[in-house]
C-alpha cells in the first residue's frame, strides 16, 4: 500500500480516538453509543495501521484470508482456499453477499429492526446455510431478546418500527 492509504488509515485512527475521547466526556447514557461504535473502530483502524507498517504481519494475516464462514462451518475440510481462485466464482460470491445485504436492508426497512433483523437471521440460516429448525429459530429469538433488553429496557431507545409497523 502506498503512502496515501497509510495516511488515510492513520487519519481515521486519530479521528476515531478523538471520537471516543469526546464520547467519554458525555454523561452515562449518551456516552454508550460513541463507545459502542468507537472502541471497535479504534481497534480495527489500529490493526489496519499495524498491517500497513509491518509487512510480515500483513503477509501472515493475508494467508488467513482463505478462511471464510463456509470453510469454517464445513469443520475444516477445506481449511484453506486457493488464493488464485476463479474470478467468476469470486464475482458470484460477491453478488450473493450484496443480494443478502439487500434482503436484510429491505426487511429492516419494511418490518423494522425488532422484527426485520431476526427475520433476516432466520431466513439466512435456514435458506443459505440449511441449518436445522432449532438453531434457525433460537438465534433470531435470542437476538430479539437481547435487542429488547438492551435498547428498549436498559437504554430506553425506541428502535425503528418499519414501514408496515409504524402505522
Amino acid at each position: 500500500m502506498k503512502y496515501g492509504g497509510r495516511l488515510l488509515n492513520i487519519f481515521l485512527f486519530i479521528i476515531t480516538v478523538g471520537y471516543v475521547l469526546i464520547g467519554m466526556n458525555y454523561s452515562r447514557t449518551p456516552r454508550i453509543f460513541p463507545l459502542i461504535v468507537g472502541i471497535p473502530m479504534v481497534l480495527l483502524t489500529g490493526f489496519q495501521a499495524l498491517l500497513d507498517f509491518f509487512p510480515n504481519l500483513s503477509r501472515k494475516y493475508s494467508e488467513l484470508g482463505g478462511l471464510d464462514a463456509e470453510n469454517i462451518s464445513s469443520r475444516g475440510r477445506k481449511a484453506k482456499k486457493n488464493i488464485e481462485s476463479d474470478d467468476a466464482e469470486r464475482s458470484r460470491k460477491e453478488l450473493e453477499i450484496f443480494l443478502w445485504l439487500g434482503v436484510a436492508v429491505m426487511l429492516i426497512m419494511l418490518a423494522g429492526i425488532m422484527v426485520g433483523l431476526p427475520l433476516f437471521i432466520f431466513i439466512f440460516l435456514k435458506f443459505r446455510y440449511a441449518q436445522g429448525w432449532k438453531l434457525s429459530l433460537s438465534l433470531p429469538l435470542g437476538t430479539m431478546l437481547v435487542m429488547y433488553i438492551i435498547f428498549i429496557k436498559v437504554l430506553s431507545i425506541p428502535l425503528y418500527k418499519g414501514f408496515f409497523l409504524s402505522g
